[in-house]
């Protein structure tokens, strides 16, 4: 119960420190990915040439963050180009990840202990996972990709 107590501290922590951040202006790679991209806020349609045109759309690298721009799209069209939707968005996918990473590391810890280590305790084990998420919730080095 303390555990799950703590995770939610860590949720509602997260969620104090990004609020401000969700009123600001778009940052970096933003006017060119999202506001000045065509295929994502000409966006009129959710049909498959309009999702795969702004799947596509982007110009980081080989792989063009297809997630990233189908997510841009989706937002845009629900929400249309109002910032604070988009960094909401993000925030949103950030604790997602947060305690999709606390629950993956709980399992890994887990294997760990049945096969190498069974005298790890399982309240280590979930204090271990919750420390790992929570850091990577706070961590600043997250801040600008998120908002």
């Amino acid at each position: 119960m303390l555990q799950l107590c703590a995770a939610a501290a860590a949720i509602l922590l997260t969620l104090l420190l990004y609020r401000p951040g969700l009123s600001g202006q778009p940052l970096f790679d933003d006017f060119e990915s999202i506001f000045n991209n065509q295929q994502v806020t000409g966006i009129e349609t959710i049909d498959w040439s309009s999702i795969q045109a702004a799947a596509l759309s982007g110009h980081a690298g080989p792989l063009k963050r297809p997630i990233s721009q189908l997510s841009f799209a989706l937002n845009f069209v629900t929400s249309g180009n109002d910032p604070f939707y988009f960094k909401l968005t993000g925030l949103i996918i950030h604790l997602l990840t947060g305690i999709s990473l606390g629950g993956f590391t709980l399992l890994l810890l887990r294997i760990y202990q049945q096969r190498f280590q069974p005298r790890l305790s399982k309240t280590r084990i979930r204090w271990l996972a919750l420390v790992i998420a929570t850091g990577w919730l706070l961590h600043p080095f997250n801040l600008t990709s998120v908002l």
